[in-house]
C-alpha cells in the first residue's frame, strides 16, 4: 500500500505462488507490472514470464523481450539470462547466439550461476562461442558446486553421453538425482529419460513431476509416454495436448512429436499438411528428427508435392546435424539410386556405417559387400 516496488513485486510472488492459500495469478501479474514501473528489475522479470507463457496476462512473446531486456539494462543478471535464452531460441526477437552467449558471460562473470550453465549449454555445440567440451564441463560443474541444480543437470548430461568426460551412467544418475530431489525439473526429466528402458511407471512419474514444474521437455516426454502407453494407459489426446503445450511455449521438439501425431493421425484428425508445417517450422529452428521427417512427406507425397531433391537435402542435412535416421534414409536412397540417377553401394555404405556408428541400430544391420 505504501508503494515499495520491492515489496509490491514479493507480494505478487506469494499471489503466484497460492503462498498463504490464496493464489491469485491475475493478481499477481498486476502487482509485478506496479513494481516493474516503479524501477524493480525483479517485478519486471516475474511481469515478463508471466507474458511469455500467458499466465494471467496477455501472452507477447514480443512484450516478454521488451521487459527482459527492460530488465538487463537495470543491471538484473535473470533478466538478461532470460533475454539471452530469447535470443537463442529467436522467439520474439531475431536469433542471436553470439549476443546470447555475451549475455551469459556477463551474468557468469557478475556471479549468477544460472548464467554459467547456460554459457556451457553454447560451449558444448559451438553456438555463439567456441565449442569446448572441456569448458562447457567445467562452467556445468562450477554452477553444480555452487547449488546451481540445471547445472548439475546439465553436467549429468555429459557423463550420460560420455561427451568431454569419460561416460559414467551412475555419476549421471547421481547427479540427475541430485537435481531432482533440489527441485529442479529438468533433472526429474532427464533421470525419467535415462531409467524409462528398465522402468517404465517411474520414469512416467518422473516426466509428470518434471513437466508439472515447468520443464517443457518433461511434457514432451510425458506426451511421448501417452503416446506409446509407457508406464500408463495410451491416450493420444492427452499426448497431443502436451506435445500441443510444448511447441506453443518454444520446445521445437515438441513441434516435431505434434507434427508425427498429425501424419499418422493419432489423438487428432489425421492432417498431413499441419504435420509439414510442423516439420518445417521445427526444422527451421534446427531440430534434426524434423529435418529428416520433413524429408520423408516430400520423399512419400504426403502433405507436400513429391520432390525427392528436396527429400535427399532434408535427410542430408539432418544426418550432418547429428540426426542418425538422416544418415540412414541418405543411405537408403543411395542405395537404391534415388541419388545420381545408379545406386551407389559404396556411398550408401559410408551412410549405414555412419549411422550404425551413431547409435542407429537398424542401419548396422545393412552390410553391402560390393558395388
Amino acid at each position: 500500500d505504501a508503494g515499495e516496488p520491492i515489496a509490491c513485486a514479493n507480494l505478487g510472488r506469494m499471489f503466484e505462488l497460492g503462498v498463504g492459500g490464496v493464489s491469485d495469478i491475475v493478481r499477481a501479474g498486476e502487482l509485478y507490472a506496479g513494481a516493474c514501473t516503479a524501477g524493480d528489475a525483479g517485478g519486471c522479470v516475474s511481469l515478463c514470464l508471466l507474458v511469455e507463457e500467458g499466465r494471467g496476462v496477455e501472452r507477447s512473446l514480443t512484450r516478454a523481450v521488451e521487459l527482459f531486456d527492460g530488465a538487463c539494462d537495470r543491471s538484473d543478471d535473470i533478466g538478461c539470462i532470460n533475454l539471452g535464452r530469447m535470443l537463442e531460441d529467436g522467439r520474439g526477437i531475431a536469433r542471436d547466439d553470439v549476443r546470447a552467449g555475451r549475455l551469459y558471460e556477463a551474468a557468469c562473470a557478475g556471479g549468477e550461476l544460472l548464467g554459467c550453465t547456460h554459457l556451457g549449454l553454447l560451449a558444448e555445440g559451438g553456438r555463439g562461442v567456441t565449442a569446448d567440451l572441456e569448458r562447457a564441463r567445467s562452467l556445468h560443474d562450477r554452477a553444480c558446486e555452487g547449488d546451481e541444480l540445471l547445472g548439475c543437470a546439465n553436467l549429468g548430461v555429459l557423463y550420460e553421453e560420455g561427451r568431454g568426460v569419460e561416460e559414467d551412467a551412475a555419476r549421471a544418475r547421481r547427479l540427475y538425482d541430485q537435481a531432482c530431489d533440489g527441485g529442479e525439473p529438468y533433472g526429474c526429466t532427464r533421470l525419467g529419460l535415462l531409467v524409462r528402458a528398465s522402468d517404465a511407471h517411474r520414469a512416467f512419474e518422473l516426466f509428470t513431476r518434471g513437466c508439472e514444474a515447468g520443464d517443457l521437455r518433461g511434457c514432451n516426454a510425458l506426451g511421448w509416454s501417452y503416446e506409446h502407453g509407457s508406464g500408463t494407459d495410451v491416450n493420444g489426446t492427452l499426448a497431443a495436448d502436451l506435445y500441443r503445450q510444448a511447441c506453443e511455449s518454444g520446445l521445437t521438439a515438441g513441434c516435431t512429436s505434434l507434427g508425427g501425431l498429425y501424419a499418422t493421425g493419432i489423438g487428432v484428425v489425421a492432417d498431413p499438411v499441419e504435420a509439414a508445417r510442423l516439420y518445417q517450422e521445427a526444422c527451421t529452428a534446427g531440430h534434426m528428427l524434423a529435418c529428416n521427417n520433413l524429408g520423408g512427406l516430400y520423399e512419400t507425397a504426403l502433405g507436400v508435392r513429391r520432390d525427392t531433391r528436396r527429400a535427399i537435402d532434408l535427410y542430408d542435412q539432418a544426418c550432418e546435424g547429428g540426426e542418425m535416421r538422416g544418415c540412414f534414409n541418405t543411405a537408403r536412397l543411395y542405395e537404391t539410386g534415388a541419388i545420381g540417377g545408379t545406386p551407389s553401394t559404396s556411398q550408401a555404405q559410408r551412410y549405414y556405417d555412419r549411422a550404425c556408428s551413431g547409435g542407429y541400430r537398424t542401419a548396422c544391420e545393412h552390410v553391402i559387400t560390393s558395388e
